[in-house]
């Protein structure tokens, strides 16, 4: 069996290995082999970066200036070398996967200039879901979480522009209702990252591909759950419960949802911590709605003493929810990854 990161985890959680000794465990692991693989992996996303900008860059600076084919060949081009890269080196390797990187950024790129050229007319919504459509073969070939990140980065930008113009300013929901819509996509992307890796996709098991949507669902909801703490009502007609009141009922049925799984059936004491905090957060802002809308809030004496209610309030909350993320540390134990 081979020892890794994780098994060093494991046997330090377990008591194995004393604190004093966690750091030598860990310079066995990091050898020469290891720093030389970390050092290409930074390499190569450093390299990436730097192309991409200095691909946005040369048409930021040269627009003007370039005639109509020029702007397909240089965009066309680019694709093309990136897209033969990621054959001749594999898709499935770092390598490979960066080349697709690559050619779903300048896939973008092109949409752009497509537009820019021939004034399509077409919505920003429409762009971006194109942009997804076309990437996505190179998404499911690569089999690389960074690259499905910024795969599912465009898709959400595509759901947020489409919500906002084909929804909210139609008047079909409210921008409350279209929030709350939105932030279900990253909830399916959550489902589908745990269902993928249970079926053994090494690829997607790193512990942010499961923080990062999960963070974006609370987030979203938590956004929409502040501003009807502001007072936001929902207007018109809706009932609360489908207007203004969704976001905070569907913000804590995903935090106790991701307390049951996390904590029961899929063990991840980062996902605890987060539904943790964002639940405390939720609890303060609740204390100062109670206390903004109590009588004689406006009085001075009753203002500073709702202000120093809502500070011990606060402090509690945070104290509490201190406890109860140590109380979790020490009774998952070894299984808490």
């Amino acid at each position: 069996m081979a020892i890794g990161r994780n098994e060093v985890d494991l046997l330090r959680r377990a008591g194995v290995i004393p604190v004093g000794r966690y750091a030598a465990a860990l310079a066995q692991l990091r050898d020469g082999e290891f720093w030389a693989r970390w050092a290409r992996h930074a390499l190569l996303a450093l390299g990436l970066g730097h192309l991409l900008a200095g691909a946005a860059f040369f048409f930021a600076y040269n627009w003007a200036d370039l005639p109509d084919l020029a702007k397909f060949a240089v965009v066309e081009a680019g694709i093309a070398v990136a897209v033969a890269a990621a054959l001749w080196r594999g898709a499935d390797r770092p390598e490979g996967a960066g080349a697709l990187v690559v050619a779903t950024v300048l896939t973008g790129v092109l949409l752009a200039v497509i537009g820019q050229v021939y004034q399509t007319g077409a919505d920003p919504w429409q762009l971006f879901a194109l942009w997804a459509a076309l990437a996505l073969p190179w998404a499911l070939a690569s089999k690389n979480a960074a690259h499905w990140l910024v795969w599912l980065v465009v898709l959400h930008i595509a759901a947020v522009l489409y919500s906002d113009e084909a929804l909210v300013q139609t008047g079909l929901l409210g921008d409350l209702q279209a929030l709350v819509a939105v932030s279900l996509l990253p909830l399916l992307v959550l489902a589908a990252r745990e269902v993928i890796v249970a079926r053994g996709a090494a690829w997607a098991a790193a512990g942010w591909t499961r923080l990062v949507p999960g963070l974006a669902v609370f987030v979203a909801l938590a956004f929409g759950t502040a501003r009807v703490l502001l007072g936001e009502t929902g207007g018109g007609e809706t009932p609360f419960w489908a207007g203004a009141g969704l976001a905070p009922a569907v913000f804590l049925a995903a935090l106790a949802a991701a307390g049951m799984v996390y904590r029961r059936l899929l063990p991840s004491l980062p996902m605890l911590a987060a539904a943790v905090g964002f639940a405390g957060l939720f609890l303060i802002g609740l204390g100062a709605r109670v206390l903004a809308t109590s009588p004689g809030f406006d009085d001075t004496e009753t203002s500073l003493a709702s202000l120093g209610l809502l500070i011990f309030w606060s402090v509690a909350v945070m104290a509490g929810a201190a406890r109860l993320l140590e109380h979790l540390r020490r009774s998952m134990g070894p299984a808490r990854g």
